[in-house]
């Protein structure tokens, strides 16, 4: 998390030094991004963030992240959604009663073939995905190797076999429903024109295959259309009621021709397919899981409501609050689903709107009443995927994070491998859905955002069952690593405030009667500020010891150039202020947020060593260690003024090895998004 690779590349394994991880039972909100069939990466860092035991408090998704979040608001674990070492999933849990066997089930019909084409097509202009060279495995012995091999024959065996009962069965089924048309002549010539023009396609080079349909459309109305034409100059000679009636079927078949186009655009630009499998299957899982914890509502149709009821039951159900982002079109607006504003509406719906791609699947119809902070309004309309407004809703939970401000956001994103010289065309569409997630992760609070990288493309629906194992595996390592890194580092500066703090007052309190004067209540507090996420010209108070509740600077975001820290950071030399001949009511204390009781503030600003060696190409994030005390110190002492420069060169030297020892300078050098 703070060091300076920030971006988890799922696609890699990634060895996890520690054998045991430490639990880390601290509450947090959880927000995940949407990205199509790349959405699985998020189980694997579910899974991760179950192993440090975190207290979920709030889950948030767009597209596929809300499918996610809405599977985890109901108490299911990342196993229970696919489980690696078992090869289950949740289709063979939860949707074998709708007859959804895997992912490319939900959506019936040709959409799949439709879908084969527009990926060819993009594939042909340079817009498709270009798989990542798979990670070398391990050397294994023969006898492992064998066994391996035979697993996987086994497994392809078994698809194999499952896929070809899933095609007699949806043919059979079309057969019955239709009667097959005669064979005719025509019919024979189309077929033959058909598979010509494909052959002449695939000696070009292209990979598109026309069917007889398409080829009627060519001949029908493409071929007349330039006949017609061609004759049109050669009429103009011979009179003009040739010429005439030669226009007029120009305009007839031009007609025909622009009615065909503008009917095939339309279809495509309403959508492939229609996500109500999706509102199904989400809808299914939601009610079993909750039936199996105590919470049953006959006929299904679990709503946001039936979140908030099931935890305020006599015998509880611990369910989490769910929060999902999706596009109003009506309104042109963001619509946030939860318990708050929408309770009516079911969580199967709200999931359904906000997977709705553009152009991939037909809108979603939704009419509910959306409880707002002034009123409560009837809404009806169409709705489209979350991720055109807000695809990292990192943001829903901020009043939440405002009443507790010391939990903590973990937002996972998923991102793509950048490509230098791309045409700009293919990138409106990725940046009009990632681009914002700066924004919408710049919460209350404090926000660790972990990158995720997975080897598929997000319209590859019909990924293997190995390539979902292996992104959900390697997943899970990335995500474990860097949350290991976070705690590790996390406590690795809560320590050495705790230890400068023992410094310092041992440094007072041996002090008291000579240099210092002793006080009531006498205290010493110890801060490390540094820059915090994309800030870059403030410091934040991110570890403290010595400091209460009650303090007003507990975390307090200062100026770099306010008059506490600037000399300090211009010169890169230790400063300290004497405040005590300042008034607790002064304008300087209300606006720096001092505390009202200190007499003196130390700052040590922390030096990288070669720093232009060590740090080249990346800007060097300032931090500095604040010390301050109530017990001022005794003026009436004649050598009081070589003691306070002793005090502060020595306390430097002081510091900076701890620091160094602790190899904690460079810490502070990536994200500094602790959570």
């Amino acid at each position: 998390m703070n060091s300076p690779a920030k971006t988890l590349v799922a696609d890699q394994s990634v060895e996890v030094s520690v054998k045991k991880r430490p639990v880390d039972p601290r509450p947090i909100f959880l927000a995940m991004q949407g990205g199509g069939a790349k959405g699985v990466a998020h189980v694997g860092a579910l899974k991760a963030i179950e192993k440090f035991h975190y207290d979920i408090r709030g889950v948030s998704g767009t597209s596929a992240g809300s499918m996610v979040a809405a599977l985890v608001s109901v108490g299911y674990k990342a196993d229970e959604m696919v489980n690696i070492e078992t090869r289950e999933h949740l289709f063979t849990r939860s949707a074998e009663g709708l007859g959804f066997h895997q992912p490319i089930d939900i959506f019936p019909g040709t959409f799949w073939r439709k879908l084969k084409i527009c990926r060819r097509i993009g594939a042909f202009f340079g817009y498709g995905h270009k798989p990542v060279p798979a990670c070398p495995e391990p050397e294994l012995s023969d006898a492992d190797s064998l066994k391996r091999d035979r697993q996987k024959l086994d497994a392809n065996k078994a698809e194999r076999k499952k896929l070809e009962d899933l095609l007699i069965a949806a043919s059979a089924k079309r057969c019955a429903s239709r009667r097959a048309p005669p064979v005719t002549p025509l019919g024979k010539f189309m077929s033959v024109a058909a598979k010509a023009i494909n052959t002449v396609l695939v000696t070009f080079g292209l990979s598109v295959r026309l069917s007889a349909n398409l080829t009627w459309f060519f001949i029908y109305y493409c071929i007349p259309f330039g006949l017609v034409t061609f004759a049109v100059g050669a009429a103009i000679k011979n009179g003009p009621v040739i010429t005439a009636l030669i226009v007029s079927a120009v305009i007839v078949n031009g007609y025909l021709l622009v009615r065909q186009l503008l009917r095939w655009g339309w279809r495509f630009v309403g959508g492939l397919n229609t996500v109500g499998n999706v509102s199904l299957l989400i809808d299914r899982a939601l009610t079993q899981k909750l039936a199996e914890r105590g919470y049953v509502k006959e006929g299904g149709g679990i709503t946001f409501g039936d979140l908030k009821r099931a935890r305020e039951r006599k015998v509880p159900v611990d369910t989490i609050p769910l929060k999902i982002v999706a596009t109003n079109v009506a309104y042109e607006c963001l619509e946030l689903f939860c318990e708050d504003r929408t309770p009516d509406v079911k969580i199967g719906d709200a999931v359904a709107a906000s997977v709705c791609l553009p152009f991939v699947f037909e809108p979603w119809n939704l009419t509910f009443y959306r409880h707002t902070e002034t009123k409560t309004e009837l809404i009806e309309g169409q709705f489209l995927d979350g991720g055109l407004v807000s695809n990292l809703p990192a943001w829903p939970f901020d009043e939440e994070r405002v009443l507790s401000p010391s939990i903590g956001t973990i937002a996972l994103s998923l991102e793509s491998d950048v490509k230098i010289g791309k045409h700009w065309t293919s990138a409106v569409l990725g940046t009009v859905v990632n681009g914002s997630s700066m924004i919408h992760t710049r919460a209350a609070g404090s926000t660790l955002k972990i990158p995720l990288t997975p080897s598929m493309n997000m319209m590859q629906f019909d990924a293997s069952a190995e390539d979902v194992w292996d992104v959900v595996s390697k997943t899970a390592s990335a995500v474990e690593f860097r949350l290991a890194e976070e705690l590790d580092t996390r406590a690795a500066l809560q320590a050495a405030a705790k230890a400068m703090h023992g410094l310092f007052h041992s440094f007072v309190m041996d002090g008291v009667a000579e240099w210092f004067e002793l006080v009531r209540n006498p205290r010493v507090r110890v801060a490390i500020v540094a820059e915090r996420g994309g800030s870059m010209n403030s410091l934040s108070t991110v570890f403290t010891h010595g400091y209460k509740p009650s303090d007003v600077d507990r975390a307090v975001t200062r100026a770099a150039s306010s008059w506490i820290f600037e000399k300090a950071l211009r010169t890169n030399k230790p400063q300290i202020h004497f405040l005590d001949t300042r008034l607790p009511g002064d304008d300087v204390y209300k606006k720096e947020h001092i505390w009202a009781k200190a007499r003196w503030i130390a700052c040590f600003p922390m030096i990288l060593p070669n720093p232009q060696s060590e740090m080249s190409g990346r800007r060097i994030r300032r931090f500095m260690l604040v010390v301050d005390s109530n017990m001022p110190f005794d003026e009436s002492n004649p050598l009081i003024e070589d003691f306070k420069d002793l005090f502060v060169s020595h306390a430097s030297v002081e510091v900076l090895q701890y620091f160094e020892k602790h190899d904690l300078l460079d810490s502070v050098q990536g994200d500094n998004t602790w959570i």
